[in-house]
């Protein structure tokens, strides 16, 4: 039981992260920002806007890109 409970503050925890992500990219566009993901850099620090995440589409409509990226910008 001590478990169960360990692991589900540590996933509050980590929600809690994502959910604070999420409202900071959803401002930093309001305002007419740009926000890069790390899967967006190629190799010399370059933003390759064409790429891809290797997250499939149909998952990342559900939840989005937070929980699977960092924002690099």
């Amino acid at each position: 039981m001590l478990v169960s409970v360990v692991g589900t503050v540590v996933f509050g925890i980590y929600l809690r992260g994502l959910r604070q992500q999420r409202d900071a990219v959803a401002i930093i566009l309001e305002y007419g920002g740009t926000v890069q993901y790390d899967y967006q850099l190629a190799e010399h620090g370059e933003v390759a806007a064409s790429a891809e995440s290797w997250v499939p589409d149909w998952l990342l409509s559900c939840v989005g890109e937070d929980p699977f990226t960092e924002n690099t910008t």
